[in-house]
């Protein structure tokens, strides 16, 4: 979704502001996969996209 603040992008994806803000900092604890998912349906990712995604995140 382009155009997104870190906001919206939580509400959509059904996490907190604060959460997402520790997560874009690198700051997270290890991201569960139902909070990947919820990221990437958010952002309304592709298949390649959403396979990078889950990748990116589990390096975290």
């Amino acid at each position: 979704m382009s155009g997104l603040k870190r906001e919206e992008l939580a509400a959509v994806a059904g996490i907190s502001r604060e959460y997402y803000v520790r997560l874009e900092q690198g700051r997270g604890h290890k991201i569960s996969s139902q909070v990947i998912e919820s990221l990437a349906r958010a952002l309304r990712l592709g298949d390649d996209e959403r396979a990078y995604f889950h990748r990116l995140a589990r390096l975290l």
